[in-house]
């Protein structure tokens, strides 16, 4: 059922294309964003608040509200977990299936708020970050964004 709410209150924007499998009882639903580059779509998995150990939103300190760069259906601020829970979350999803998508999405986090993940990566898992940071390191060249990685995981 609440599937079918994010559904009906996504359905009249152009940007978000939700897939178009359904299975009975789910707690997520694929959603693509189209980014307006070229068609690029970007995917996302919408996960219902309070599933898969996501904070419940609408507790006090689950979220923080963040200004779109698009219309959105909430309006001028949207509600987001943290990035703290995402960052968490993503790191632990990737070390229990290994898909490359959650690679890159840790990637994509740790590259774009290196500077804010810096000051409390060395609370997450030691394992975790060592792991990701030699997989990061096999595939990345140059010594200089590798050491900016490697800081931004706390292992420097």
């Amino acid at each position: 059922m609440m599937l079918a709410k994010v559904r009906a209150t996504l359905a009249p924007f152009a940007w978000a294309i939700l897939s178009y499998y359904e299975m009975t009882g789910s707690i997520q639903e694929r959603m693509f964003v189209d980014i307006d580059e070229n068609g690029q779509l970007v995917g996302a998995d919408i996960v219902l608040s309070g599933q898969l150990n996501t904070p419940v939103l609408g507790q006090e300190d689950s979220f923080e509200l963040i200004r779109p760069r698009f219309r959105t259906p909430q309006g001028e601020e949207v509600p987001v977990i943290f990035l703290t829970w995402q960052v968490e979350g993503k790191l632990g999803t990737w070390m229990s299936r290994k898909k490359n998508s959650d690679f890159e999405d840790l990637e994509f986090l740790f590259r774009t708020y290196g500077s804010t993940i810096r000051e409390w990566s060395a609370y997450l898992s030691e394992e975790g970050r060592r792991e990701f940071y030699e997989v990061y390191k096999a595939s990345v060249s140059d010594k200089k964004i590798r050491k900016d990685m490697k800081g931004t995981l706390g292992l420097d």
